[in-house]
């Protein structure tokens, strides 16, 4: 029950209707998060985790879905940054920020840029997440 809950939520961010509203997506991320913290191996874990992050940056580069629900999702995996650096290596974790900033700068900011108070809000403040390793 709880796999096919996920899987639901899932596909309602991915493909969501007219009338979706945004706690959908905070929903999926919640139950996804809950699901990780279920499993009993740390390659399982992790690999739920990414998950998340990665159907939320599916959703950032299509281009068939709303400029705003495409960019709540980012503000999403915004969140999860934290969590990515603790998940990752510290190569991997660069590697995985680089590709977010790339696919955000071309499908979000690039593609619609009309709104400038939203770039400059989402520009190299949300990108700063970058603590150092000890």
């Amino acid at each position: 029950m709880y796999c096919f809950t996920f899987s639901c939520l899932e596909m309602a961010v991915t493909k969501p209707s007219e009338d979706a509203e945004f706690e959908i997506i905070n929903r999926y991320v919640h139950a996804g998060l809950e699901r990780a913290k279920a499993m009993s191996d740390s390659k399982e874990t992790k690999a739920a985790h990414l998950r998340i992050v990665d159907t939320l940056l599916n959703v950032v580069c299509d281009t068939l879905l709303s400029i705003a629900w495409r960019k709540y999702c980012f503000r999403m995996i915004q969140r999860l940054k934290p969590l990515l650096f603790e998940l990752l290596e510290k190569q991997q974790y660069q590697r995985k920020m680089a590709d977010i900033s790339t696919l955000y700068h071309y499908f979000i900011e690039y593609t619609h840029n009309t709104d400038p108070s939203i770039s400059k809000a989402s520009g190299s403040q949300i990108f700063s997440f970058n603590p150092s390793r000890k």
